[in-house]
């Protein structure tokens, strides 16, 4: 599933990532009691590949369905290019085969949306439910001009930041684009 990612990633992102990752197991001593998958950095300084880590412990268990949006979440386009779009871009990018794999992205989604939007907005920012839904609607700032690579350079292109600079730097994104 990843090397089907790999070369539809410069469709989406205008800075790919130089650095390299590779797949292998969760470790058999410890698979029984870890998650499903999780990624694993790279360092630095080059001397380690990022990995995604598949746990192959009782795959007669695993649904199937899930091999799709875990790959997307945890390796590319997903944590190797420290992403929070992961979700929608198996769509767009072709990768979701049958009905079981858009499942497993829809399930994926659904808790994402829960855990991002509904424990940031409406617990620290004591949000309804409605003024959740108008946020999100009201912040479709580009409509037919939105330029998904663009937007991608932008959120990746500082690394990993605190939300509020993160938002900063695509809101004068949004400003600048507006100009143009």
């Amino acid at each position: 599933m990843s090397k089907r990612v790999d070369p539809k990633l410069p469709q989406f992102f205008g800075r790919p990532s130089r650095m390299p990752y590779g797949v292998r197991p969760v470790a058999e001593q410890i698979a029984p009691d870890t998650t499903t998958a999780y990624y694993q950095s790279p360092v630095m300084d080059g001397t380690r590949d990022g990995y995604y880590c598949v746990n192959l412990y009782k795959p007669e268990e695993r649904p199937k369905y899930e091999i799709p949006v875990l790959t997307i979440h945890e390796a590319v386009p997903g944590h190797h290019l420290q992403i929070a779009l992961a979700q929608e871009l198996g769509e767009e990018m072709g990768l979701y085969d049958d009905p079981y794999d858009k499942f497993g992205q829809l399930t994926y989604e659904m808790w994402r949306a829960v855990r991002l939007v509904v424990d940031t907005g409406l617990h620290h920012r004591r949000w309804t439910w409605q003024q959740a839904i108008d946020y999100f609607k009201a912040n479709a700032a580009l409509g037919d001009r939105f330029d998904l690579r663009a937007f991608h350079d932008v959120a990746l292109g500082s690394g990993a930041l605190p939300l509020d600079v993160l938002a900063a730097n695509v809101r004068r994104w949004i400003g600048e684009t507006q100009q143009q």
